[in-house]
């Protein structure tokens, strides 16, 4: 079987936070309402932790190891591709790692909000 654990880390800092979260097999959001931009499944995917997610919301923008929602046995089957595939779950990682870095980075915010703004305003 596979096994899951939980960690409580109530009143950590972010920077203990994230050590932990670094150190994680994967990070698993099943979502079944459209949040936009889970924070969970974003730090872990810019800390290059491999992120299993639902397909609402931005989760299939954050990661390739997407799952309907509402599905569990092909949410297990994709926990159990990660545990028996070491390269599926270091491709996933890298892809989840590189989107958050280029798709989410202060950098392509700025860049975002400038273009919706740079044609609406006339200097």
């Amino acid at each position: 079987g596979v096994l899951v654990r939980f960690h409580a880390i109530e009143g950590a800092t972010q920077d203990a936070t994230w050590r932990i979260m670094a150190t994680a097999f994967a990070v698993v959001v099943p979502s079944r309402n459209c949040d936009a931009l889970p924070r969970v499944a974003l730090e872990a995917a810019y800390l290059g932790v491999p992120v299993i997610g639902s397909d609402r919301g931005g989760l299939p923008e954050i990661t390739p190891a997407i799952v309907p929602a509402g599905d569990p046995a092909a949410l297990a089957t994709e926990i159990r591709r990660m545990v028996e595939d070491p390269a599926y779950r270091q491709t996933v990682a890298e892809e989840c790692q590189r989107r958050a870095r280029t798709r989410f980075s202060e950098t392509a915010a700025c860049e975002a909000v400038e273009g919706m703004y740079g044609g609406a305003v006339r200097w």
